[in-house]
């Protein structure tokens, strides 16, 4: 018997309110909502298709779909506008402000250039912006008798087709002259920090003074040398802070260089900072195995080996206690700070020719943290017993015409070494 039986299809999965996609009654899956790779990449959508026959019958489809970033997303300015009071007789070619854009696009379709708006016109010749990094810089010397203020706009464009960009508005015053510069109160600084310091641990603040009394000029701070990987930055407070976590045993001193600018002037000044240790390392046995072959006839007290160990921690987080363990390990000693191996007790190779002992070195303050040797000792033989005959007395009957020659009998002896 032949039937048409239909088959309608639906979806068991996803957001019932507000379903992203669709199925029609040809099983085409179809977009309901536009997608965001930014709010989620990827998306599983389980459709089912049941016939109207009775029991119905049905089927499970599984469908996963990978969101692919489309540049639909416009760069945008961490401000808009900026605005810089700036000293009229700043240098020509000084960096005095980084406009910075972010893009949460992917990729190239993330990646933002910088160029001046349009309207540019004659400041093009004052004004240069960095394609790359935002920094706008001087062209020539400036004059705030000519002009006391600038106007002008930064465009961010991403690297996406099609393009997209936002615009920013720069507002630049200049102020009077400043003739006297900033002076760090010390030469040098001298600072500490613990090594397991936290990211945002304040090191050291920084102090400058003016001579200027009617013009407070804001002073901006710079780490400007000593720290390639920038372990630390510094606040506009003057406070050097840990930005990333330290390690004394990669590098236990830096010298900062570091810069201050009230916008005309720099001082400069040095910090030094030593990274104290932390108990942040275990123990390392420096030899996985010992062996040592020792007489019988080794005296009591003497010396047999030393277990080797580190700890790349400095005194006293590098303090190790070392125990013994192993059957017959109270035959010998080991010292608990420096490892070394003494026999307690006279050896005996009759009773016990070899001893398997394991040497744990532990980090005194965190016992958890440990590592282990192991020990091999063989005892030789020392000719230290008498042979001893199988029987106290022996005693034979030989009858009176025995031949010379004859067995009488035999007597046995033995010796344990």
């Amino acid at each position: 018997m032949v039937t048409n039986t239909s088959v309608h299809y639906r979806l068991v999965s996803g957001s019932e309110e507000l379903p992203l996609f669709a199925v029609d009654a040809q099983g085409q899956l179809s977009l309901a909502r536009t997608l965001d790779r930014e709010l989620r990449d990827s998306h599983v959508v389980a459709i089912l298709a049941e016939t109207d026959s009775s029991p119905p019958l049905t089927a499970l489809a599984e469908v996963t779909l990978k969101v692919l970033d489309e540049n639909d997303h416009a760069p945008e300015f961490e401000s808009s506008p900026y605005r810089l009071t700036l000293a009229e007789n700043v240098e020509e070619g000084t960096s005095i402000l980084k406009v910075i854009a972010h893009d949460r696009d992917q990729g190239s379709n993330g990646e933002v250039r910088y160029a001046f708006g349009s309207d540019i016109g004659e400041l093009a010749n004052v004004f240069a912006v960095d394609a790359y990094t935002g920094w706008i810089t001087t062209l020539v010397q400036l004059d705030k008798e000519q002009q006391s203020e600038f106007m002008f706009q930064v465009v961010a464009t991403d690297n996406g087709s099609p393009k997209h960009f936002a615009r920013t508005t720069v507002y630049i015053k200049l102020m009077d002259y400043n003739d006297n510069p900033p002076v760090f109160t010390n030469r040098h600084y001298l600072a500490t920090v613990n090594e397991d310091a936290l990211p945002g641990t304040v090191v050291v603040a920084l102090d400058t003074k003016d001579r200027d009394v009617d013009l407070v000029s804001p002073v901006e701070f710079y780490i400007t040398g000593g720290d390639p990987r920038s372990q630390f930055q510094i606040r506009q407070t003057g406070e050097v802070y840990v930005a990333k976590p330290l390690d004394r045993e990669s590098v236990s001193n830096y010298v900062l260089d570091v810069t201050a600018t009230d916008g005309k002037f720099i001082a400069t000044t040095k910090v030094t900072i030593d990274i104290l240790d932390a108990n942040d390392n275990p123990p390392y046995c420096l030899r996985y195995r010992y062996r040592e072959v020792l007489s019988e006839g080794i005296h009591a007290g003497s010396y047999v080996l030393t277990v080797l160990a580190t700890d790349i921690d400095e005194e006293p987080n590098a303090n190790l206690r070392f125990y013994l363990t192993g059957e017959g390990a109270d035959h010998f000693s080991l010292d608990k700070a420096a490892g070394h191996l003494k026999t307690v007790r006279p050896l005996d190779r009759e009773q016990q020719s070899k001893f398997q002992l394991t040497a744990h070195v532990q980090d005194r303050d965190k016992p958890g943290w440990e590592c282990s040797s192991q020990l091999e000792l063989l005892v030789s033989d020392l000719n230290d017993n008498a042979p001893r005959f199988s029987l106290d007395s022996y005693s034979a009957t030989l009858p009176e015409d025995v031949q010379v020659g004859s067995l009488v009998t035999k007597v046995h002896a033995t010796d344990r070494d």
